[in-house]
Order: structure tokens, then C-alpha cells, then sequence
């Protein structure tokens, strides 16, 4: 089976926010995937990529920044990955304490952005908090 990776990147709220919907968002996420095609049968093992000697992890190689002043997310990847990524979904993260992760539309995630992106928390590195098999065909 040949398949690629999808890692999340999480930018959580400074507290819970209400938003129009009547939502309570803790969180929103965007869903990024690599190029990198496996071809081994997937496992619970953390995927590690050579880099000059040292192994790192596809989300080690691709550093996104979200500066709440501004409502702008920033990517940084590293050499060796390049532009081999994209952003393929997006979600919130509803409610408080217990969280309910929902798939949004770019458009959705925009518009919270848009809104509320002054009540997120700024960060310079956003992590990642799980991952997905995407198969690929053939």
C-alpha cells in the first residue's frame, strides 16, 4: 500500500471563544499533508526523515506561526521539504475542557479567523497533535 501523511497544526484560544454559530471554539486546526509517499505497511511508529544526520519527524520539518495581531498564519519549512506540502482541511475544536474536533470548509475556518483571530493565542511554532493515512491509488 503507498500512502502520504497528514499531521494537524493546532492554534488554540486564549479562552474558550462564543461565536455567532453559538459555538464554543477552543481551538481551530489546519490539516497539512506531505508529499512523501511510504510504501511499508503503516504502524503506530513515529515517521522519521533523515535530515542532515538527524531524524526528525514530517511536522519537525514544516514550522507554522500565527501572530494574532495581524489574523496571519506563516509557514517555514525546512530545506529538504520545500514546498512538498499542502494544506488539505481544516477544523474546530468545540467546546471546554472535553473538545469535539469538527471538519470545516477553508472558507469557515477563514471567517473564524477573520472574526475572532485576535482572541487566539499568538505562537511561533504550532503544534502538532495527530496524524492521518491519506492512500493513494495503485
Amino acid at each position: 500500500m503507498k500512502y502520504q501523511l497528514e499531521y494537524d497544526k493546532v492554534l488554540l484560544a486564549k479562552e474558550p471563544v462564543l461565536v455567532e454559530t453559538g459555538d464554543i471554539i477552543s481551538g481551530v486546526s489546519m490539516l497539512i499533508r506531505f508529499s512523501k509517499v511510504f510504501e511499508e505497511n503503516p504502524s503506530d511508529d513515529i515517521y522519521m526523515i533523515n535530515v542532515d544526520g538527524v531524524d526528525k519527524t514530517l511536522p519537525e520539518l514544516l514550522k507554522v506561526a500565527y501572530d494574532s495581531e495581524i489574523r496571519k498564519f506563516s509557514f517555514f519549512p525546512n530545506d529538504v521539504l520545500g514546498n512538498k506540502y499542502e494544506v488539505v482541511g481544516y477544523t474546530k475544536d468545540v467546546g471546554e475542557g472535553f473538545l469535539v474536533s469538527h471538519p470545516i470548509s477553508k472558507k469557515e475556518f477563514d471567517e473564524i479567523i477573520k472574526d475572532y483571530g485576535h482572541l487566539f493565542a499568538t505562537d511561533k511554532s504550532l503544534q502538532s497533535c495527530a496524524y492521518s493515512i491519506h492512500k493513494l491509488e495503485g
